[in-house]
């Protein structure tokens, strides 16, 4: 692991705009339960390539690794609302309905 840590920090610093690089960093130090140096490395690469999938998918999971569930959604969703334009509006949708957890539970009572 150290050795592939080396490596991927020296590729960072030969070229600092690859977001690639600190993806795969992130993934290993997630993958080694060093978290928060994990994010570091995810949010580097999102500011590089907001348009990528598996950096939210991988964020988010080291937030629920965290239990910080709120963070995990929110980086989910927001990665869904890039990923799928239906998503976004199917959210949006949601939020102005209104719906409360109350109702929601009452209809989940009814089925």
């Amino acid at each position: 692991m150290k050795t592939a840590v080396t490596y991927h920090k020296q590729a960072i610093a030969l070229e600092p705009d690859l977001p690639v690089v600190y993806y795969n960093l992130g993934s290993i130090l997630q993958e080694h339960g060093q978290l928060e140096e994990a994010i570091a490395f995810y949010d580097q690469a999102l500011k590089l390539n907001p348009q990528n999938w598996k950096i939210y998918s991988r964020l988010s999971q080291v937030y629920q690794a965290q239990n910080n569930i709120t963070e995990a959604i929110s980086v989910y969703d927001q990665g869904l609302t890039l990923l799928n334009s239906h998503y976004a509006k199917a959210v949006s949708a949601y939020q102005n309905a209104a719906i409360t957890q109350e109702m929601l539970a009452m209809r989940g009572q009814r089925c």
